[in-house]
This record gives C-alpha cells, structure tokens and sequence, in this order.
C-alpha cells in the first residue's frame, strides 16, 4: 500500500474528525471551538487509519463495517470515563454515544474509500 495512499486516508479522517467536532461536539467552555488540540485530532486518525490499513491490506474488505462499529462502540461505551460527557443530560447519553459511533463508522468508510 503506498505511503501517499496511507496519508491522504488519514488526512482525511483527521478532517471528518475536526468537522464532526465543529459540528456536534460537546464543549465545555462556550468560547472553544474544539476540545482538543489538532495533533490530538491527528494522532487519533493515524492510529485509526493504522488499523483500517491492516484490515484492509491483510484481513479483506468484508465486514469492515462491523469492524469500525465495535471499535466506535468500544471507544464510545464508557461514557463515564471520557472528558467532556459527564455533564450530559441522561436522556441524551445514548444520542451523544450513537453519534460517537457513527463518527468512527463513517471513518471506516473514508479508509475504505481510500484504501481498498
């Protein structure tokens, strides 16, 4: 798999990450624009597009969905540990966490586009 492949996925990723965060991220102060600093948002998509890039270069292309769900499922579960999602409403826990998972869903299927 070449390198330029490899990095044009995790430039990508790292974009879907800073637009979802833009988007529906939940801030703590209302001033902020993001909750973390970009080569935080770099460093989480070079390590999803790491293991996208092993799927599909070594394991197949099928069920890479699945694949991406359990991984945002396992990131987005234990809500009570992550920062910034302590202060939500319980009703909206399960919202914030399906939009989560969706967010590592959709990455899969950037690295998808991209690397397969």
């Amino acid at each position: 798999m070449a390198f330029f492949r490899v990095a044009l996925a995790a430039g990508l990723v790292a974009l879907w990450f800073l637009l979802y965060e833009l988007a529906l991220g939940h801030r703590e102060e209302p001033g902020s624009w993001l909750r973390g600093t970009l080569p935080e948002y770099l460093g989480e998509a070079v390590l999803l597009t790491a293991l996208g890039a092993l799927w599909f270069a070594s394991l197949g292309h099928g069920g890479w969905v699945l694949v991406f769900l359990l991984l945002g499922l396992l990131m987005e579960w234990p809500l009570r540990f992550r920062g910034g999602k302590r202060n939500v409403k319980p009703g909206r826990r399960l919202l914030w966490m399906a939009a989560g998972v969706g967010r590592i869903v959709l990455a899969g299927g950037i690295l998808g586009w991209i690397l397969s």
